[in-house]
């Protein structure tokens, strides 16, 4: 499940919702946008659609992998969209995929909590 929360300060300022979330059994996934980036909002929202589509997102093991794998998905559909390098880490990642990744994953006998300041 797909979970959104619009902080009360963004609410008060008209700030668009930067914050979302995966909840499965086996794991809780936050996504926390940077209100320094543009868009951050864009890219938690492209992130966590993909990423709860990826086969096993919630297995710890897998889980680097799986994150690598969306922002390489991401990156290479906006990437032909930029006439070279500099232009897309400027004008699409810094202002789209700038945010933090909090994830705690629950195993039979213990909590796994990992974490990705983008």
């Amino acid at each position: 499940m797909i979970i959104s929360s619009q902080g009360f300060g963004h609410f008060i300022q008209g700030t668009n919702n930067q914050d979302f979330g995966i909840e499965t059994p086996r794991m809780l996934l936050v996504l926390d946008g940077c209100s320094e980036a543009k868009y951050s909002e864009v890219g938690t929202r492209m992130f966590t659609q993909i990423f709860s589509r990826k086969e096993e997102c919630d297995n710890h093991e897998k889980f680097e992998d799986n994150v690598k794998e969306v922002f390489d998905e991401i990156i290479g559909m906006m990437g032909k969209y930029y006439p070279n390098k500099e232009d897309l880490e400027q004008e699409f990642i810094m202002e789209n995929l700038l945010f933090t990744i909090i994830a705690c994953f629950k195993t039979e006998d213990k909590y796994i909590v990992k974490l990705f300041d983008l």
